[in-house]
Protein backbone atom coordinates (compact mmCIF):
# COMPACT_ATOMS: atom_id res chain seq x y z
CA UNK A 1 0.00 0.00 0.00
CA UNK A 2 1.07 3.56 -0.80
CA UNK A 3 1.59 6.41 1.95
CA UNK A 4 -0.43 8.73 0.50
CA UNK A 5 0.13 11.69 2.81
CA UNK A 6 3.63 13.87 2.62
CA UNK A 7 5.77 15.00 5.23
CA UNK A 8 4.41 18.20 6.22
CA UNK A 9 6.57 21.19 5.80
CA UNK A 10 6.55 24.80 7.68
CA UNK A 11 4.50 26.76 4.78
CA UNK A 12 6.79 30.05 5.34
CA UNK A 13 9.96 27.93 4.60
CA UNK A 14 8.53 26.65 1.68
CA UNK A 15 7.42 29.25 0.33
CA UNK A 16 11.13 30.57 0.64
CA UNK A 17 12.57 27.42 -0.70
CA UNK A 18 9.99 28.31 -3.99
CA UNK A 19 10.97 31.69 -4.31
CA UNK A 20 14.88 30.66 -3.94
CA UNK A 21 14.95 27.57 -6.22
CA UNK A 22 12.73 29.30 -9.06
CA UNK A 23 14.16 33.01 -8.31
CA UNK A 24 10.63 34.46 -7.69
CA UNK A 25 10.79 37.95 -6.39
CA UNK A 26 8.41 38.04 -3.10
CA UNK A 27 5.66 40.20 -3.55
CA UNK A 28 2.87 38.00 -3.39
CA UNK A 29 0.06 38.28 -0.72
CA UNK A 30 -0.24 34.69 0.43
CA UNK A 31 -3.37 33.55 3.33
CA UNK A 32 -1.25 30.89 4.75
CA UNK A 33 -4.08 30.63 7.05
CA UNK A 34 -6.68 29.61 4.32
CA UNK A 35 -3.14 27.51 3.17
CA UNK A 36 -2.69 25.71 6.89
CA UNK A 37 -7.14 24.39 6.40
CA UNK A 38 -6.25 22.46 3.66
CA UNK A 39 -6.85 19.11 4.30
CA UNK A 40 -3.56 17.41 2.71
CA UNK A 41 -0.14 18.17 2.46
CA UNK A 42 -0.43 17.72 -1.08
CA UNK A 43 -3.44 20.18 -1.49
CA UNK A 44 -1.69 22.38 0.78
CA UNK A 45 2.00 22.15 -1.05
CA UNK A 46 -0.64 22.49 -4.51
CA UNK A 47 -2.02 25.68 -3.24
CA UNK A 48 1.11 27.33 -2.33
CA UNK A 49 2.16 26.85 -6.07
CA UNK A 50 -1.06 28.68 -7.27
CA UNK A 51 0.28 31.88 -6.01
CA UNK A 52 3.04 32.05 -8.23
CA UNK A 53 2.31 29.72 -11.11
CA UNK A 54 -0.68 31.98 -13.24
CA UNK A 55 -3.31 30.33 -14.87
CA UNK A 56 -2.62 31.15 -18.24
CA UNK A 57 -2.49 27.67 -19.85
CA UNK A 58 -4.84 27.28 -22.60
CA UNK A 59 -7.44 24.72 -22.21
CA UNK A 60 -6.96 21.01 -22.75
CA UNK A 61 -7.91 17.71 -21.47
CA UNK A 62 -5.56 17.58 -18.46
CA UNK A 63 -4.64 21.12 -16.26
CA UNK A 64 -1.52 22.08 -17.49
CA UNK A 65 -1.59 24.49 -14.58
CA UNK A 66 -2.14 21.54 -11.89
CA UNK A 67 0.65 19.55 -14.08
CA UNK A 68 3.39 22.15 -13.52
CA UNK A 69 2.31 22.62 -9.94
CA UNK A 70 3.01 19.07 -9.26
CA UNK A 71 6.39 18.96 -11.47
CA UNK A 72 7.69 22.11 -9.23
CA UNK A 73 6.58 19.63 -6.02
CA UNK A 74 8.54 16.76 -7.46
CA UNK A 75 11.75 19.07 -8.02
CA UNK A 76 11.91 20.20 -4.92
CA UNK A 77 11.18 16.69 -3.14
CA UNK A 78 13.87 15.45 -5.45
CA UNK A 79 16.51 18.89 -4.13
CA UNK A 80 15.76 17.61 -0.67
CA UNK A 81 16.56 14.18 -1.09
CA UNK A 82 14.28 12.99 0.81
CA UNK A 83 12.39 10.39 -1.34
CA UNK A 84 9.15 11.45 -1.80
CA UNK A 85 9.46 12.13 -5.24
CA UNK A 86 7.91 8.42 -6.07
CA UNK A 87 4.99 9.32 -3.53
CA UNK A 88 4.40 12.78 -5.50
CA UNK A 89 4.30 11.13 -8.84
CA UNK A 90 1.82 8.46 -7.33
CA UNK A 91 -0.17 11.27 -6.10
CA UNK A 92 0.30 12.97 -9.80
CA UNK A 93 -0.62 9.76 -11.02
CA UNK A 94 -4.22 9.92 -8.99
CA UNK A 95 -5.21 13.35 -9.47
CA UNK A 96 -4.95 12.43 -13.61
CA UNK A 97 -6.20 9.45 -13.29
CA UNK A 98 -3.69 7.59 -14.32
CA UNK A 99 -3.19 3.58 -13.42
CA UNK A 100 0.19 2.83 -11.29
CA UNK A 101 0.67 0.34 -14.44
CA UNK A 102 0.26 2.69 -17.40
CA UNK A 103 -0.10 2.20 -21.08
CA UNK A 104 1.67 4.64 -23.95
CA UNK A 105 -2.06 5.64 -24.59
CA UNK A 106 -2.50 6.59 -21.19
CA UNK A 107 0.06 9.58 -21.53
Amino acid sequence: MVKWELPQVDLHEYVGKIREVFEIEADEAIDYEAVARLPSEIERRRALFKYFIPDVFAPGKYDRRADLIDGCIYYLEFLEGRGSQAMVLDLWRKRVGVKQGYADSDL
